[in-house]
């Protein structure tokens, strides 16, 4: 049986020259089983570690949730910011479920059909798909995305970065929109979001907790902390409609 070892990303050069191979199920550096020299060489640097166990089922998950449009901006209210699986979950926990949806989905992403190309900088990861109902922002259902779905699910934060012309171009390719119909769900989205991030939201992540991983929700002193309310960003002179095109059109560069 192989040995893994948990090894930094940093040290992987290290690891290759001394003989380590990547495990891509369980996203592991091990020594193989034939190579005892391997494992003893590693030791010495790093230490062995069993696998962890990905998670693929989620006991009422909705797994048809959100696939009409089959891409769409699921912008989260800035009263939400602190509740993505990311910040809920140990980093351990949050590695399984990421294992698991990977492994679910073969890999591919579950929008556009597209797998991971590194060379390109278009990797696969998990995203969590939301309701918002009276008052609680509900976690409905996992899926694994590739980086140019998940631009343009999270929209805002690829016009910061500079990839709103990608996102948008990639939007209206997977739906198959034209621009005009593109710019409409850009701007009903960024509307929905303003509405929604003047309400104060509590927390659903059940499904994450039925399938036995602990949930650690923020405080609601660190929540607020993070929030940002659309009236305290909106000029006092703007009004709403001119607000929201400023925020759907302009490009920002990093």
């Amino acid at each position: 049986m192989p040995t893994y070892f948990r090894i930094p990303h940093a040290d992987r050069a290290q690891a290759k020259a001394l003989g380590a191979r990547w495990a891509k199920d369980v996203e592991l550096w091990f020594a193989p089983d034939a190579l005892p020299e391997v494992a003893q060489a590693l030791a010495k640097h790093w230490p062995a570690i069993e696998p962890i166990v990905p998670v693929y089922v989620f006991p009422g998950e909705h797994t048809t949730f959100g696939n009409d449009p089959p891409l769409a901006l699921e912008l989260i209210p800035s009263t939400c910011w602190l509740t993505n699986l990311r910040s809920c979950l140990s980093p351990e926990d949050f590695k399984r479920v990421r294992m698991g949806i990977r492994q679910r989905s073969g890999k591919t992403c579950e929008v556009c059909k597209g797998h991971e190309h590194p060379d390109d900088e278009i990797y696969l990861d998990v995203h969590p798909r939301f309701e918002y109902i009276e008052g609680v922002q509900v976690l409905r259902r996992l899926v694994c995305v590739c980086t140019r779905c998940l631009r343009a699910i999270e929209f805002g934060t690829a016009q910061l970065h500079g990839y709103r012309q990608d996102a948008f171009a990639h939007l209206q390719q997977v739906n198959g929109w034209s621009a005009e119909q593109a710019m409409a769900h850009v701007h009903a989205a960024f509307e929905q979001w303003a509405g929604r991030s003047r309400m104060e939201w509590d927390v659903d992540l059940s499904i994450i907790e039925a399938a036995g991983i602990q949930v650690l929700l923020p405080t609601p002193e660190q929540q607020k902390k993070a929030w940002i309310h659309l009236d305290d960003i909106r000029p006092a002179d703007m009004d709403i409609s001119a607000f929201m095109a400023t925020l759907a059109l302009n490009p920002r560069k990093a």
